[in-house]
């Protein structure tokens, strides 16, 4: 009988340890399932991070991409319009050798500026010399043009000698009072020098 409640107690022990070693084991199992399902979150988080910041870091690389494909473009396109210009402006002298009806459809002043230099250049090349500024006489061929719209019909190397002639400043040797009288006729040279102050 004793024998038999040693083995009985033997039994309930085996069984409560065993119980016990599962259940740790159970614990353990699911204490490092958890771990490990906190480990993958991480690793699932750090794998997110560093796709966005991938994705931030592609999404960069196409902004710099796309900025520098503007900028060339932009580049390019600055480019053609000078080549533009340079062509526009060839044509417009070639037209103001006939006519300088042209001059009234130029918008800008740097083109008129660089045309009028052109012209007292090539004066100065003849050695006849006309020393008022380029700007000068832009302004005064667009004034004299809106009051006379006839003065443009004119070649523009013969409306810039007018204009000079009536600034006096158109130094071909002469004396400039006669040249004035001569080119612009009593009334016009009466009035010209009523316009310029002189007695």
């Amino acid at each position: 009988m004793f024998a038999k409640a040693i083995f009985f107690f033997v039994l309930v022990l085996f069984e409560t340890c065993v119980f016990s070693q599962q259940a740790n084991a159970s614990g353990a199992m699911s204490q490092g399932r958890q771990t490990q399902q906190v480990a993958q979150q991480q690793a699932a988080q750090e794998i997110a991070q560093q796709q966005a910041q991938g994705q931030a870091s592609t999404t960069e690389q196409q902004q710099v991409k796309r900025k520098a494909l503007r900028t060339r473009t932009l580049k390019k396109e600055v480019d053609d319009l000078k080549a533009h210009e340079i062509v526009d402006i060839y044509q417009v002298w070639e037209q103001l050798e006939v006519s300088s009806e042209i001059w009234a459809l130029i918008m800008d002043h740097t083109p008129k500026d660089v045309t009028v230099a052109r012209y007292i250049r090539l004066y100065a090349e003849g050695g006849i010399y006309i020393r008022k500024s380029s700007s000068h006489y832009v302004k005064l061929i667009d004034s004299m043009a809106k009051e006379s719209p006839n003065l443009l019909k004119s070649p523009f190397r013969e409306v810039l000698r007018f204009i000079a002639i009536m600034e006096y400043d158109f130094d071909n040797g002469q004396d400039r009072g006669k040249l004035a009288l001569q080119t612009l006729g009593r009334k016009l040279y009466e009035d010209n020098r009523i316009r310029l102050g002189v007695e």
